[in-house]
């Protein structure tokens, strides 16, 4: 999990995005994957149930994934399959899971306000940077397994798998 949007002023809380990221030299199959939303009280909804999961994350590439309602300039690559469960603006989080339901990632957050996303920080020469600025096009390798992995972003920037390869 890259970078997350739960909603933009504009477009309410239906304009909400989850992009994912790889950081491995292979494509990666999201067939059987599932995507869901973590509430604060530790429930799971679907965002994308594993039988509607479909697609590949290139090799160091990008994948979005959005609601139907979705307004932004990126195309998403997968529209959620259950558009009912919204991402909440606080304390909640994405998870993804892998086939046969195996943890592959989760991103949590205290706060992100209408129109910000929640980004993954880059990896570089041995540590974690920001994403942003000269950071930009690090790729979103930061995985330290800790909320300090990522970093509020004030214009988000989605990336789709026609967005390139990053290292």
């Amino acid at each position: 999990i890259s970078e997350v949007q739960p909603g933009t002023e504009g477009g309410g809380a239906n304009d909400e995005f989850v992009e994912l990221y790889n950081p491995t030299d292979q494509p990666i199959s999201l067939a059987g994957f599932a995507l869901k939303k973590k509430s604060s009280s530790g429930s799971e909804a679907n965002l994308v149930s594993s039988g509607a999961f479909s697609g590949t994350i290139g090799a160091h590439g990008f994948f979005l994934i959005a609601h139907k309602n979705y307004q932004g300039a990126v195309a998403a690559d997968l529209a959620y399959s259950a558009n009912s469960n919204n991402l909440a603006y606080t304390s909640n989080g994405v998870v993804l899971y892998g086939v046969g339901g195996a943890l592959v990632d989760y991103a949590g957050w205290g706060e992100i306000e209408k129109g910000q996303s929640y980004e993954r920080r880059a990896f570089a020469s041995g540590s974690c940077v920001s994403a942003q600025n000269s950071g930009e096009l690090l790729g979103n390798g930061c995985d330290t397994d800790g909320q300090s992995d990522f970093e509020i972003r004030s214009v988000p920037q989605p990336q789709n798998s026609a967005s390139g390869q990053e290292p």
